[in-house]
């Protein structure tokens, strides 16, 4: 097998998570928070070349070259407690969480 494909990509990725918890004891439960923080940039380009038969020259292949270009925030907190009652352990607690992408 002959491979006539070749690709070039520029696919870097920055981001940054930022997250803060905290954790006490109030009478026999465990209460816990936190908030988290996250950020992502993802500016691709990806080419796609096909090799021309009985050459040695390569042109791009549309059918599979693209670019991306995206930009995600994403903020979410969370509550819970967690507890003891006889046999029974539990945890009861709640999250939320906002996202912008572009």
């Amino acid at each position: 097998t002959l491979q006539h494909q070749r690709n070039e990509n520029d696919n870097p990725l920055d981001g940054a998570r930022f997250n803060v918890d905290y954790a006490t004891k109030w009478g026999g439960l465990k209460w816990e928070m936190g908030y988290q923080f996250r950020y992502l940039l993802h500016v691709g380009q990806f080419t796609f070349l096909e090799r021309t038969l009985g050459t040695n020259d390569f042109v791009v292949d549309p059918r599979f070259s693209n670019r991306v270009d995206l930009e995600r925030h994403i903020h979410s907190a969370y509550t819970q407690t967690a507890g003891k009652s006889g046999k029974w352990d539990y945890v009861f607690g709640l999250r939320g969480e906002y996202a912008d992408r572009e």
